[in-house]
Formats: structure tokens, C-alpha cells, sequence
């Protein structure tokens, strides 16, 4: 697509800053033409999550003010998938980078998907692979990236402003 104009790089890039300008109307087949094959191109993130219980507990963990795709919101632990590793691996990789917490008895159970911005405001893919799991040991700790972690019990799961994804997981799996 690029050969269609020597300036492509740059039409993108003044086209992003000046959406109204004369340049965008001049060349409106080629923004048009990368309009449409952005979403080809749209940034994708792969994301592993965890339903974690001891007994009738869950643990859920809130980001920094302003912090990833759902902002203010109480969500379950996980994080990205590194490239070129295991599923499984990343779950417990991520939960302990999280909660310090060790995991066992993973089972996938769901997956979700999100078109949103990400912190940045780039608009990305997401896919949410959830499992359910249960604690083996470790002391809750908020970590990476986590401002506050608790257990709550899951019938009070309501009181609190959760993500998308997990609100929707826990109706799912009929715990809402």
C-alpha cells in the first residue's frame, strides 16, 4: 500500500495530527485507503486472567489512578502473554509478578474480547483468557503495577466497580 505515495509515512503522520487540514481533503483517497487497513493493523494484545479462590474469597486489585485499558475499576490479577510462552505460564507468571501469590488446579474457563484504547489512547485488540484457579500459598502483596489488592468475599462482589471483563466473567460462570 505504502507505493501508492512516496509521502505515505508522513501523510499518516500529519493526518493523525491535523485530522481537518487541507492535506487530509487533497489526498482523502489515501487516508481513506489507511483508514481502513488500520484496523488491519490495529495493536493486539493478548491478556491471561485469574480467578483466584481460597474457600468463598477472590482476590481482586485495583491500577493506579488512571492506570491500563479499564482505568478506576476493580479487576481480577493477570497481565500480557510474552511472546513465544506458554499460557499457563504466564498465569502464574502474572500472578505472582501481581499478588506474590502461587496458584494451582488451573482451569481455563472463558475468553473475552475489547476493542478500547489502551493508556497511551491507541486503540487496541484485546483478548482476555480467563481461568480459574486456587491459592497454594503466598502473602497477598500489591505489586507490578497494582495500587491495592484484597480478598473479597465473593457474594459482595457487587459493592465494588468492576471491569468489564470481570463483571462479565463472574455473571457467566454464574457467580453474580
Amino acid at each position: 500500500m505504502q507505493s501508492l505515495n512516496p509521502n505515505w509515512p508522513i501523510l499518516k503522520e500529519y493526518c493523525k495530527i491535523r485530522p481537518t487540514s487541507d492535506i487530509r481533503k487533497r489526498y482523502r483517497k489515501y487516508v481513506l485507503v489507511f483508514d481502513s487497513i488500520n484496523k488491519d493493523f490495529m495493536k493486539k494484545k493478548l491478556n491471561v486472567a485469574a480467578l483466584i479462590f481460597k474457600d468463598d474469597l477472590l482476590v481482586i486489585g485495583r491500577k493506579e489512578p488512571g492506570r491500563g485499558p479499564y482505568p478506576d475499576t476493580w479487576h481480577i490479577p493477570g497481565g500480557f502473554v510474552d511472546e513465544d510462552e506458554n499460557l499457563d505460564e504466564a498465569l502464574i507468571r502474572e500472578v505472582k509478578e501481581e499478588t506474590n501469590l502461587n496458584v494451582m488446579d488451573l482451569e481455563k474457563v472463558s475468553f473475552d474480547t475489547a476493542i478500547i484504547p489502551n493508556h497511551n489512547g491507541i486503540e487496541t485488540y484485546y483478548v482476555f483468557l480467563q481461568y480459574r484457579c486456587k491459592y497454594k500459598g503466598g502473602e497477598l502483596e500489591p505489586l507490578d503495577d497494582l495500587k491495592e489488592l484484597m480478598w473479597m468475599p465473593i457474594k459482595d462482589a457487587m459493592k465494588y466497580e468492576l471491569n468489564a471483563p470481570t463483571l462479565a466473567l463472574l455473571k457467566k460462570l454464574g457467580y453474580l
